[in-house]
């Protein structure tokens, strides 16, 4: 065994006899107000109680913005993932460690939730609830993309411009019988 393992495995004792302690005390109300108050936060946790196992901050931060923005991962430009990892990494996580909710292992970029995580589980129902729905109706989807085509039809042709054909793009314009 090298130094540095038997290094890494007294640290992960001594963290979870901490972890323990943390375990059995309760969240007083403020701290428990406050941890919610960010929706990233409460993203986070329900991200993390979903998965019930370490996962990496890449991860985590790919599907916190993903329901942020009202898309699939695979749908995310980089600026998106980056912005959500960037605060999760030097602000949210840090406060959830803190007190006790998450394992934060920033040199390998793992969260763990921990039990004293599902103290907050109840008031996360609520937020889990609008993240489903807001996944289950992805701007993508034919009926709304066929309003917002409309309306945009009608707002060209009001500005006396080709509308274009449903289903379609600027490529796919009608030809107008409007002179301008």
């Amino acid at each position: 065994m090298s130094v540095n393992s038997k290094t890494d495995s007294t640290i992960s004792q001594t963290e979870l006899a901490v972890r323990l302690d943390d375990s059995e005390q309760t969240i007083e109300k403020d701290d428990l107000f406050h941890l919610l108050q960010a929706s990233r936060r409460r993203s986070a946790l329900i991200y993390l109680r979903e998965r019930n196992e370490p996962v990496s901050l890449g991860e985590l931060a790919e599907h916190v913005a993903a329901w942020e923005n009202n898309k699939s991962t695979a749908e995310l430009v980089s600026k998106e993932r980056q912005n959500v990892y960037i605060s999760l990494y030097q602000c949210h996580l840090d406060k959830l460690a803190e007190h006790g909710i998450i394992a934060f292992n920033k040199d390998r970029g793992l969260i763990t939730r921990l039990e004293k995580a599902s103290q907050l589980d109840p008031y996360l129902e609520v937020e889990n609830n609008r993240l489903t729905s807001l996944s289950e109706s992805q701007p993508n989807d034919v009926g709304s993309k066929s309003i917002v085509q409309k309306i945009l039809s009608v707002l060209r042709e009001i500005r006396g411009e080709s509308p274009v054909l449903e289903g379609g793009d600027e490529s796919d314009k009608v030809p107008s019988n409007r002179r301008r």
